[in-house]
């Protein structure tokens, strides 16, 4: 992070390494136990010793301090005056050799050498050699004085004569000199010397023709281990150095000399001096990597400089033992102080050391913080300048670090950012805003959109002095996430709001916080009423309530619950105060904040209604082929009574005593036929004769028959629909149907009331069919049965259908009026329905489905009269396992004249017809035992003879028998018990057909 100016933090090191496990704190109970006189001494004594101990502490850092500085300024003085006499010494060493030269410069300008050819001519001798050697006598530093002509050839010098071939065209200083007119001399760098392999430092001075031509260079070559050497005798302690430099930070000479350092640019030692001609500076070096006291003096008249530098551990030796003992003696008088300060204070000070330590470790989190942050940090001054500006800021738009830096105003940051593609919009219309924002003292906050689609939040904060700081977050991923969060809660409210069950959410105080659409349907509460209630006191049946307390706090106690994740039927309270079966599955989720509960209930009210159907219809079927089982072995045994009391009546003509008791046995008998009928007509099974009927005709003259039967304390009203489709229905079953439910209406009605009979059309869609019920889709006329009685509880109209089921007194009712009203309209194809309130009245309904054809079904044939019947000496046989039905019906037909072979199962009635007897008729029960059935023999009897006729017989009324046998719908067939008469039409029918 960029700061300007930066911050720092000093912290104690004893708080730093103080303990971070703080003795427990004093209470105020021991306080409070502790008298006055007690706390002022030790007040005082701590207040005393405290003030001893810093006192000393005082007096001793002081003179550590005093001695520390003195120490340091003592060195420093020492360092300054021995880099300004070496200078001074230096500078002259250097003047000497310039002497020279300009000595040379004035013999040249004497002699009017005007050509680099003339130049070298006249230098080159050995004259001027001795001159050389003559000037640099007296001047040890000097290595050498040498000419050099204007191609940089060595020509002459004040070493051997003649001079070697040596060229120095190749030398920087050669190069400078002769190209640059106004350039007149130069030292050069620390080089070793071609001809003795020392360090040698050159100083070149031009040398020029009267038009200022170049002519050559004349060199004074200087010993650095002259200087070196005169280093070497200045005593300055260990660890301590003195160097001559360049003013380019070049060094030259140092003792104690570092080879690898010689000619190498040293520039930290320069670039302190800045425009300085001497300092004194405390600085790590580059050379060493430790941190020296160096005092450095430019000469006056070179571009050079002598350094004198001493490590400050070096520098601080003396004072540091200084300091050691004056500390020792110092702690050593506060010791026993401090021992007994420590003791009095030692929770006390642990605490505030803790304390402390924790102060300034949130500090330092406090700056880590600010470095590491996933935000930009700005801070402006009063100037909109930046003073702060971390890295996160600049890497967030990609700007340019060396344009946001301290300094930079808040208009050319914009603008900078305007440039490099992150800003989209005006810069100065943008700057105007955020200023006459920070001017109105308020903080904002802002979304701002960036060229690549990001979005930042913004927030500017100002302060009272005009500064502001600026807070930059790349939110994109959250605003994403955030769209897709609230698309997902919308999601989420949709799938909640349009649930088919009820969803409640409650916290783990019970309270409601979610109650969709569908609970508020199930239990009646709106969701305004609901939220914020408790659970308990809303749907809870008082009874459960206790239960339902324990069962969430042992949850909440233990994590345990027999309720969870499980689905389970429980009673539930609606606001109307009734109670239903719900279908309850709850999970629990743990949050931050403490455990939510999601429960889903699903009303089992229909549900139930929808299995109790199905199970009444179960039980009325079972029922209904428990009747019919009863009335076929009941048909046999009225068909041996019956056609015995028909044998006996042929022979008691003259008896009147016992013809009576006959005719009362006999009526006994046809009304134990009767009831036999009404239990086959419950159970589906008695023989119908449909036809096309209009409803509301057959209600009309049937009500002129009710307006006798009811009496004249009941209203009879008829609400008839003016236009139904025909119904193919049995008209005497359906006039005895509906004859049967009014005069149950009427003996509602003790009172009297009104019988309201309505009929009306009806569709049924696949979608409201029952499975298991009955109930087909369709188009249906619906016949409704009204009364304003007593009504039925529900218990009562569950079972009104079950044969010999009443609520009559006994003797006022066989129980089978509904039972036949039952299986008459299920035998019809339709079905019907109950409707009772007691203390209202009960509703009938009858749905009887449409005729598909308007056409009528032909008039039945109408059968010959036993009178008119001539037998015709027609064999028949007879075929029954029931030995006394077999018998019977034999003697019958014999006493009718016909000629009769009798088979007591299927198997000996085909031994019969294989046998060649001539049979006319095969008359055969259906329900036989011995694998072959009735139907399955008259198949077989036809193959044998083609052409034979079959009349059948059953006490099982109808085609589809016993519910396993199932014979051609236009078969003849003799339902048991019957006549002798009937049997005799029946037979001449058969016989007759052709």
């Amino acid at each position: 992070m960029r700061q300007y100016p930066p911050t720092q933090f000093a912290v104690d090191k004893d708080i730093a390494g103080a303990s971070q496990s703080p003795a427990p704190p004093a209470t105020p109970a021991k306080l409070g136990n502790l008298t006055a006189t007690r706390v002022r001494p030790v007040i005082l004594l701590v207040v005393c010793g405290f003030a001893l101990v810093v006192s000393i502490i005082i007096l001793t850092t002081a003179l550590i301090s005093r001695l520390h500085n003195h120490s340091l300024a003592n060195t420093e003085r020492e360092l300054e005056n021995t880099a300004l006499i070496l200078a001074e010494y230096t500078d002259r060493a250097l003047q000497s050799i310039e002497l020279v030269q300009k000595s040379f410069l004035d013999s040249v300008q004497s002699v009017g050498i005007s050509t680099s050819e003339q130049f070298k001519l006249e230098m080159s001798s050995k004259a001027i050699n001795q001159l050389l050697q003559d000037k640099i006598s007296g001047l040890p530093h000097v290595d050498a004085i040498t000419i050099i002509d204007a191609e940089g050839n060595l020509i002459n010098s004040s070493r051997d004569w003649p001079s070697p071939p040596i060229n120095i065209a190749d030398r920087d200083r050669f190069r400078l000199l002769k190209t640059d007119p106004k350039l007149t001399w130069s030292i050069g760098e620390a080089v070793r010397n071609r001809f003795a392999g020392d360090w040698t430092v050159n100083l070149a001075r031009k040398v020029a023709g009267p038009n200022g031509e170049f002519l050559g260079l004349v060199q004074g070559s200087m010993q650095l281990s002259y200087f070196e050497k005169l280093f070497q005798t200045i005593v300055l302690g260990e660890r301590a150095s003195i160097s001559l430099f360049r003013n380019d930070g070049m060094l030259l000479v140092r003792y104690p000399r570092i080879e690898t350092a010689i000619g190498r640019p040293l520039t930290d030692v320069a670039d302190a001096f800045g425009e300085r001609d001497h300092i004194t500076v405390r600085l790590v070096t580059k050379l060493t990597g430790n941190q020296r006291l160096i005092a450095g003096h430019k000469l006056a008249h070179f571009p050079l400089f002598a350094a004198v530098g001493l490590d400050v551990e070096a520098a601080l030796s003396a004072w540091r033992n200084e300091a050691i003992f004056l500390a020792s003696a110092g702690g050593l008088v506060a010791i026993g102080v401090t021992i007994i300060f420590i003791v009095i204070v030692r929770n006390s000070m642990l605490g505030l050391r803790w304390s402390q330590r924790r102060l300034y470790e949130q500090k330092l989190q406090l700056d880590m913080a600010l470095d590491n942050m996933s935000h930009g940090i700005l801070m402006f001054d009063s100037e909109s300048r930046i003073v702060v500006c971390n890295r996160r800021y600049i890497d967030m738009y990609g700007l340019s670090p060396d344009v946001v830096k301290p300094g930079c105003t808040f208009r050319n940051l914009i603008a900078h950012r305007k440039e490099t593609g992150s800003f989209v919009g005006d810069v100065e219309q943008y700057c105007s805003e955020v200023k006459a924002q920070i001017d109105s003292g308020e903080a904002a906050t802002s979304i701002v959109t960036t060229a690549d689609g990001r979005s930042m939040e913004v927030t500017n904060r100002p302060f009272s002095d005009g500064s502001w700081i600026g807070t930059h977050q790349d939110v994109t991923q959250r605003k994403r996430h955030e769209a897709a969060l609230s698309e997902s809660e919308k999601m989420a409210r949709g799938i909640i709001d349009t649930a088919l069950d009820a969803f409640i959410q409650l916290d783990e105080r019970g309270v409601i916080v979610e109650w969709n659409p569908q609970a508020e349907k199930t239990f009646g509460w709106s969701d305004q009423e609901a939220i914020g209630k408790r659970l308990v006191d809303l749907i809870v049946p008082e009874a459960h309530r206790a239960r339902h307390k324990e069962g969430v706090s042992r949850f909440l106690r233990t994590g345990k619950s027999n309720l969870l994740g499980k689905r389970t039927v429980i009673d539930a309270l609606c606001k109307d105060e009734r109670q239903i079966k719900v279908e309850l599955g709850i999970t629990a989720l743990q949050r931050n904040s403490g455990y939510v509960f999601n429960g889903f209930i699903k009303d089992l009210t229909e549900k139930h209604a929808a299995d109790e159907q199905i199970r009444q219809f179960q039980k009325m079927e079972a029922i209904s082929n428990l009747t019919g089982g009863l009335a076929h072995d009941f048909n046999n045994l009225l068909l041996i009574i019956i056609g015995n009391l028909d044998l006996l009546q042929e022979n008691i003509h003259n008896d009147s005593g016992a013809a009576q008791q006959l005719g009362a046995a006999l009526d006994a008998s046809l009304r134990g036929a009767e009831l036999t009928r009404q239990l086959l007509a419950f159970s589906r099974r008695q023989p119908l004769q449909p036809k096309i009927v209009d409803v509301g005709q057959v209600i009309t003259k049937t009500s002129k028959l009710l307006a006798r039967t009811l009496g004249g304390n009941i209203n009879i009203d008829l609400r008839l629909a003016t236009e139904t489709p025909g119904l193919l229905i049995d008209e005497t079953q359906f006039e005895a149907a509906i004859i049967n439910l009014a005069v149950n209406a009427r003996d509602a009605m003790s009172n009297g009331g009104t019988l309201t009979i309505e009929s009306g059309m009806s569709r049924l869609g696949a979608d409201e069919t029952l499975l298991g019920s009955g109930r087909a889709p369709g188009k249906y006329t619906v016949v409704e049965v009204r009364d304003t009685g007593a009504g039925m509880p529900p218990d009562v109209a569950a079972r009104i259908f079950e044969p010999f089921f009443t609520t009559k007194d006994t003797g006022k009712g066989t129980g089978l009026g509904l039972s036949m009203v039952y299986g008459f309209i299920k035998q019809s194809g339709g079905y019907i329905g109950v409707e009772s309130e007691v203390g209202k009245g009960t509703a009938v309904k009858l749905y009887l489905p449409c005729a598909a054809t308007t056409v009528q079904p032909a008039e039945d044939t109408v059968l010959l009269q036993a009178a008119s019947i001539r037998p015709s000496g027609a064999v028949i046989l007879a075929v029954d396992d029931n030995p006394d039905v077999r018998t019977t019906a034999v003697k019958n037909l014999k006493a009718l004249g016909y000629q009769v072979l009798e088979a007591d199962c299927a198997n000996r009635a085909l031994e019969e017809l294989d046998s060649g007897t001539k049979i006319d008729l095969l008359f055969t029960d259906i329900i036989m035992p011995g694998g072959i059935n009735g139907n399955e023999l008259a198949k077989l009897a036809r193959i044998k003879r083609p052409g034979l006729k079959v009349l059948y017989t059953s006490g099982f009324p109808g085609t589809q028998l016993g519910g396993t046998v199932e014979i051609e719908a236009d078969a003849p067939l003799l339902n048991k018990p019957y006549r002798r008469n009937d049997l005799a039409k029946l037979i001449a029918e058969v016989l007759a057909a052709a």
